[in-house]
C-alpha cells in the first residue's frame, strides 16, 4: 500500500507532487484502488480532498507534465483532465458543456476538463478505478463503471511543435495534491 502525505498536519503549505514510473506503458489496463484520508493541508484544507491517476505522461518532470489524467477528486473521480497541450477526441453534452454524453456531438479539446455523467465513487471506503490506455484510445472505469472514453489522443511533435504525432504511450504516476490518500492494488497488465 501506497499512503501519500501521512503527515502531521501543520499551517505549512505542502508542495504538489508524483510518483511516476521510469518505464512508458501502452496497450495496457491500470488498475488501482483508493481511499482518502481524513488530513488535508495548505493550500487546499478546505477544498475537495484531491489526487489522480496520470498516464501517458511524456516530456520532462515537471508540476503537470504533458499527460492526461483520470481525476481522483471527491465527487469527480473519473472526470479527464488535458494537460499541457494532449488533444483528446470524445462526446459531450454540448459545446459550452465539456461533460461527456454517450450520444452527444464530436468534440475536440486540448486542455482543461471533460466531466464524466455522474457520481460513482464511495467517500468513505475503498474505491477502484482503472484506465483502459489502447494506443490512441483510452476509457476510465470507476467501481465497474465507463465513465469516460476517448479517441484520437495527440501531443505536439517535439521535432516541430506546429504538427501533432500520436499520444499513445507514455509514463504513469500517482499524485499529490494536498490531501492524504492511501493506494493499494496497483497493477498493470497487457491488453491481450
Amino acid at each position: 500500500m501506497i499512503h501519500v502525505l501521512d503527515l502531521p498536519v501543520t499551517t505549512e503549505k505542502q508542495e504538489f507532487g508524483y510518483l511516476a514510473t521510469n518505464q512508458e506503458f501502452s496497450h495496457c489496463r491500470i488498475h488501482a484502488e483508493f481511499k482518502w484520508g481524513i488530513k488535508r493541508f495548505p493550500p487546499r484544507e478546505e477544498a475537495k480532498r484531491d489526487s489522480g491517476l496520470l498516464y501517458y505522461f511524456v516530456g520532462p518532470d515537471k508540476i503537470w507534465p504533458r499527460s492526461l489524467e483520470c481525476q481522483i477528486q471527491e465527487t469527480d473521480v473519473g472526470d479527464l483532465w488535458i494537460i499541457d497541450g494532449s488533444t483528446i477526441t470524445t462526446k459531450i453534452e454540448m459545446p459550452d458543456l465539456p461533460m461527456y454524453a454517450l450520444s452527444g456531438p464530436l468534440h475536440t479539446q486540448n486542455r482543461g476538463r471533460i466531466i464524466k455523467f455522474e457520481d460513482f465513487e464511495n467517500r468513505n471506503a475503498w474505491n477502484m478505478v482503472e484506465v483502459i490506455m489502447d494506443g490512441d484510445r483510452i476509457t476510465h472505469v470507476v467501481n465497474g463503471t465507463v465513465v469516460m472514453p476517448a479517441w484520437d489522443l495527440k501531443q505536439p511533435d517535439p521535432k516541430d511543435p506546429s504538427k501533432t504525432i500520436p499520444l499513445d504511450r507514455g509514463r504513469l504516476m500517482l499524485q499529490a495534491e494536498g490531501a492524504e490518500i492511501w493506494f493499494r492494488n496497483v497493477q498493470v497488465k497487457t491488453l491481450p
